[in-house]
């Protein structure tokens, strides 16, 4: 699957709908506001205007955040396994699947995925950009998946601008692909976001079987 990440506070429901109409499997909505001036209300609007699931895009530290991504329309919160301690990862996990949520644990290292296991994390996002700095390191995903049961979903989060890459984390055992400044900077998102959709649709695309 592909996923596409949405930024832009004007126009939310529009963009949401044009990705959908294009294949787009599951979005993301910017909820933070100091960093990427993102919404709750950008995200309601996107959820109300398609069907897709939806994910709150935040750095999600508190209880309270997870019961607010729910009201406002959030199917999944992701959980940014660097900044939590091991017994709040646990707890946050605990309280987004009790409220009827995925959770996407987002990781950087091995030494984080070996914690997400122990928690009994089931959806694992790796990620290329660097919780600290502008950073990004494509080659994550491919040092860190091997770490991982054949039984966890595999997102990679990243470093996505085209085709290739797509490819590229797909053959390295990609469940699906987290796509956010690349679609919202094109001049098309839609355009972009459709020939990424083609990508991963195409036989030739390397997939797992779960």
């Amino acid at each position: 699957g592909q996923i596409a990440q949405l930024e832009s506070p004007q126009s939310m429901a529009n963009l949401a709908i044009q990705l959908e109409q294009v294949g787009v499997h599951l979005m993301a909505c910017q909820t933070e506001r100091r960093r990427f001036h993102g919404s709750l209300a950008d995200m309601t609007a996107a959820r109300e205007a398609t069907t897709v699931p939806m994910i709150c895009r935040d750095l999600i530290v508190d209880p309270y955040q997870i019961h607010e991504a729910r009201c406002y329309g959030a199917d999944v919160v992701p959980l940014q396994v660097g900044i939590l301690e091991q017994a709040r990862l646990e707890s946050l996990l605990d309280r987004i699947e009790s409220l009827g949520m995925v959770a996407l644990l987002e990781v950087r290292n091995p030494e984080e995925v070996d914690r997400v296991m122990h928690a009994g994390g089931t959806v694992v996002g790796i990620n290329a950009w660097s919780l600290t700095s502008d950073a990004l390191h494509r080659e994550a995903f491919a040092e860190i998946v091997p770490g991982l049961p054949e039984s966890v979903i595999r997102i990679a989060v990243g470093g996505v601008e085209s085709p290739k890459d797509l490819l590229s984390y797909a053959s390295s055992g990609a469940d699906a692909i987290m796509v956010g400044e690349s679609v919202m900077t094109a001049q098309s998102p839609s355009a972009l976001a459709r020939g990424l959709v083609a990508t991963g649709q195409h036989p030739a695309c390397p997939s797992r079987k779960l």
